[in-house]
């Protein structure tokens, strides 16, 4: 209780000195939410960012930008960790083969799987499998 009344002097202590601006979000909120959608819609698919651009009928550089400012990451990236997730679903919850599961997720190579496993995980699909979870 004294906590939360100190918190509210020094609040109002503090608030004469602050200078508040009012930012309008509302274009690239919406922007973020398509990009968003649209890769939950079709990450299995080869995706590239030029593509999205196309799609969302803006400029990839924009595009780029809002997934480094928004997403504190790049296009690949995000788009990895949204098939990671999946694959390990269907490794939770299929008995696929691990072939199966790196195409289902839409890697291009089970190279390119294992190594972003490894780099996320640390261990292997199979090693994940495995000890069940």
């Amino acid at each position: 209780m004294m906590e939360s009344a100190w918190i509210q002097v020094l609040l109002a202590l503090l608030m004469p000195s602050l200078h508040l601006q009012e930012r309008d979000l509302s274009a690239d909120t919406g922007i973020t939410y398509r990009l968003i959608h649209y890769i939950s819609e079709h990450f299995q698919e080869p995706l590239t960012l030029e593509q999205l651009a196309r799609e969302l009928h803006i400029s990839k550089y924009y595009l780029s930008h809002i997934f480094s400012d928004r997403l504190q990451m790049n296009f690949r990236q995000y788009l990895n960790h949204i098939r990671l997730d999946y694959a390990l679903q269907l490794l939770r919850t299929t008995d696929y083969s691990v072939t199966r599961v790196w195409e289902e997720a839409g890697f291009n190579s089970q190279r390119s799987f294992n190594r972003f496993f490894q780099e996320n995980l640390g261990g292997t699909p199979l090693a994940y499998r495995k000890a069940g979870n």
